[in-house]
């Protein structure tokens, strides 16, 4: 009977499954993580390149735009940002008040209305990201925002979290117009 104990405690027969059977659970939450925060930096880059691309065109622009003009780099952005890509884009025309000596808001456009206009008084809540202007330079302000869905939702197995929250990339960048003193909406005054 010894002899059958210590055979039994010195054998290694089945060793390779068990530790499968342990380990595969782990490896599968590893992978699925490792796939949705590839995920979501991927798709936080795409949404920062394209918020760049729309705001270089607006600052190469060599004229006045109009409103249908924002409306297609609205549509260009969703294009840059995929397929199922919703974004939300807004463009501001901020000059420098000299006698105030704060922003001040020349124009602000939300194609279909999806974001609010910003005004003058909302710049004081983004003012330490904008930089210091002389009197009378213009700079754009094009921000971008997308609801984003992971591809595995927040939820528990067991007692191992997996998966990550929705969430809204928000975009802000800022641009001075290269050919021209300011870039004007047809549709509005350019002082």
């Amino acid at each position: 009977m010894r002899r059958h104990l210590r055979a039994f405690a010195s054998s290694q027969d089945g060793t390779v499954t068990t530790e499968f059977v342990l380990t595969f659970p782990l490896l599968i939450w590893a992978f699925l993580a490792m796939f949705s925060y590839w995920d979501i930096y991927a798709r936080m880059n795409v949404v920062q390149k394209a918020t760049f691309v729309v705001a270089d065109t607006l600052a190469r622009t060599p004229g006045s735009v109009d409103q249908s003009y924002i409306d297609g780099l609205a549509d260009y952005e969703n294009y840059l940002i995929g397929p199922t890509a919703d974004s939300r884009l807004r463009v501001t025309s901020i000059t420098w008040n000299d006698s105030a000596k704060t922003y001040a808001v020349s124009w602000s456009y939300s194609p279909n209305g999806r974001m609010p206009g910003r005004d003058t008084a909302s710049l004081a809540a983004v003012k330490d990201r904008l930089p210091i202007l002389s009197p009378f330079e213009s700079i754009l302000l094009v921000e971008t925002s997308l609801d984003y869905q992971p591809p595995i939702r927040e939820g528990m197995v067991g007692s191992i979290p997996v998966g990550f929250a929705p969430r809204t990339f928000d975009e802000f960048q800022v641009m001075r117009p290269r050919f021209i003193p300011k870039v004007c909406l047809t549709s509005l005054p350019c002082p």
